[in-house]
């Protein structure tokens, strides 16, 4: 109730209510799924009436909470433990994998030279000035001195929240999943048609997340691995600038 009231002062804040409200229907998940398997093992309960201090206190005093309760912490713990095997799974290795392509995949120079060919032809048509090889590498040697170690470890440091928020989405989405299944075996006015579409958004949902979650994982690697490319083909381009440049002076002091 609580998170409730403050999901929606956040709302009529004009803030986002995305995260206290995925708290609420967690909670709510975890007491629905809790709710079936009381009723599957121990019958049908009733709820006591506020007004009925003696019977709370006998349900409180004489360990009859305990049921209940084991019943909603074991839900909630083997929920949340086979969403995060589930989500290591289906990440850890993936992005390892993805990780490993970035670090020891071979870029050559061609590739680099026909992508700014591209890029310089697509910007006589889409951007105000013609982007060249020389314009690239002139604004790259601009920046290259602001691109510092540290500056991978904040950008590491500033995703982080985003990959936890990706991850407790996953957990939800999950628990959703089999709440929604809970809801299809118990209630009859459930139908299979809402239980597929349900199904399937939550699916897609989760593999999205996975999507979003892998990308930003590998980000930093992929910045690294950008930056160690820029240096390696500038150097070249360096190079053979100045190599032109020493052969046009041999020549005319050959002429001379």
């Amino acid at each position: 109730m609580y998170e409730s009231i403050l999901a929606l002062a956040d709302y009529l804040k004009g803030k986002a209510i995305y995260p206290p409200a995925r708290k609420v229907l967690n909670l709510l998940f975890n007491i629905s799924i809790s709710s079936f398997f009381y009723e599957r093992f121990y019958g049908h309960y009733q709820w006591l009436n506020y007004q009925d201090y003696k019977g709370i206190l006998d349900f409180f005093v004489k360990g009859k909470f305990f049921i209940p309760f084991t019943i909603f912490f074991t839900v909630y713990l083997s929920t949340q433990l086979l969403g995060i095997i589930l989500f290591s799974l289906l990440t850890y290795f993936k992005s390892i994998k993805i990780t490993r392509l970035l670090l020891y995949y071979q870029i050559k120079k061609g590739t680099i030279d026909d992508g700014i060919k591209s890029i310089t032809r697509l910007s006589t048509k889409v951007a105000p000035v013609r982007i060249t090889k020389a314009f690239v590498l002139s604004m790259y040697q601009n920046l290259r001195h602001q691109i510092t170690p540290e500056a991978f470890t904040v950008l590491e440091t500033e995703l982080t929240p985003a990959k936890q928020n990706l991850e407790f989405s996953f957990y939800f989405s999950f628990r959703a999943l089999i709440a929604i299944t809970v809801y299809y075996s118990s209630l009859p006015q459930f139908s299979l048609m809402l239980y597929i579409v349900a199904l399937v958004t939550l699916c897609g949902a989760m593999y999205l997340i996975l999507l979003a979650y892998r990308c930003l994982d590998i980000l930093p690697t992929l910045a690294r691995r950008m930056h160690v490319e820029a240096e390696r083909y500038l150097n070249s381009y360096l190079q053979e600038s100045q190599k032109r440049q020493t052969e046009q002076v041999t020549d005319k002091i050959s002429e001379n």
